[in-house]
């Protein structure tokens, strides 16, 4: 129970340390009588008690109050001294801030989630990206059967046109 001259008094439970003085990346209510409400402060920087991330509120670990990482997110490290480190998850799929594109590493869209050459990918975050060749950039390329510039013969890089081979 709280005493007037404490900070909080939970029972030295998280959150509150045996001297009643309110621990690092913790806040506590009460009032006195009443035994100390300890939670930690998602958004600090810091990890501590059922937090499984926390780097700031920053992209990968503000949607679920620190208990897991953002969607299409991994988080690793933090303490009670540092933050956690999060990325994207590549190929999963679920395009993320940290990401160009995430098609689950088909073409257009494979080696750490950048757009490869000769492709152009759309979606937006949260999506999957959809890519495709880029028509006109000479490159014969994925669904593309012919590319000279979108120049007469090839003009939608699909098929030639006809009477073109």
């Amino acid at each position: 129970m709280k005493a007037s001259f404490e900070a909080c008094d939970n029972g030295n439970m998280p959150g509150c340390s045996s001297n009643c003085l309110q621990d690092k990346g913790y806040l506590c209510i009460s009032n006195v009588g009443q035994a100390s409400q300890c939670d930690p402060i998602c958004g600090d920087g810091i990890v501590v008690g059922d937090e499984k991330c926390d780097n700031g509120m920053n992209v990968g670990c503000k949607d679920y109050k620190c208990k897991k990482p953002d969607d299409g997110f991994t988080c690793t490290g933090g303490s009670s001294t540092s933050s956690s480190t999060c990325s994207g998850i590549c190929g999963d799929g679920f395009k993320t801030a940290t990401e160009q594109c995430d098609n689950k590493n088909q073409l257009g869209c494979s080696t750490g989630c950048k757009t490869d050459t000769g492709y152009t990918c759309t979606g937006s975050t949260g999506q999957t990206s959809v890519c495709s060749p880029i028509c006109g950039d000479m490159r014969v390329i994925g669904t593309e059967k012919c590319d000279n510039g979108k120049k007469v013969g090839c003009l939608t890089c699909l098929n030639p046109d006809p009477g073109y081979t």
